[in-house]
């Protein structure tokens, strides 16, 4: 079967440039090469000069684009940051962290998770707002935010593999759990 190829952005991503642009200049890219791949320094490298259809992409002033950069692996760094929240009976030194019952204390054996969540992920013009997991899952608000993205996590994740058949009763459960977010709006 031949299909036809049309590109679009995820939700939220809003470059300066069609997706169909970025689409096809890849397609070129992948052609032109004897492996048929594609690789982020190729489509930089393709992007460089001023007539490529490309270009405005990426940010060409160093001065900005390395602020841009140390931003980005600040972000990275905290994304990256785990924690492991082991249950204390309730004798709390000063070294411990007293935390509001909440489902995630729950659990009676240790849990590891990121230490710190992002509860406002970043837009065009604003950068992500995070905030430590014992505190993020204590607030019903935020810990409703986290449950929103992991849902459309799960969609996303859905879309890329929703045509593998083995596949169907997780894509069945997570619709389940979008629905029991919708249940517990209050």
């Amino acid at each position: 079967m031949v299909y036809k190829s049309k590109y679009s952005w995820k939700d939220g991503y809003k470059p300066k440039v069609s997706a169909e642009i970025v689409g096809t200049a890849l397609a070129k890219l992948k052609d032109g090469n004897e492996e048929g791949v594609v690789n982020a320094a190729m489509l930089l490298d393709y992007s460089r000069p001023e007539e490529s259809e490309t270009h405005d992409l990426f940010e060409w002033n160093d001065n900005a684009a390395a602020e841009k950069w140390r931003l980005y692996q600040s972000g990275r760094i905290i994304n990256q940051l785990e924690v492991e929240l082991i249950p204390i009976e309730n004798k709390v030194t000063e070294t411990d962290v007293q935390v509001i019952t909440t489902p995630i204390e729950s659990l009676s054996t240790p849990i590891k998770t990121h230490a710190y969540w992002n509860i406002e992920p970043k837009g065009p013009a604003k950068q992500g707002i995070y905030m430590d997991a014992q505190t993020a899952f204590s607030n019903h608000d935020t810990r409703r935010k986290i449950m929103q993205q992991a849902y459309r996590d799960f969609k996303a994740l859905e879309c890329r593999y929703s045509n593998i058949k083995e596949l169907a009763t997780v894509f069945e459960a997570i619709h389940a759990f979008g629905m029991s977010i919708d249940d517990n709006k209050g």
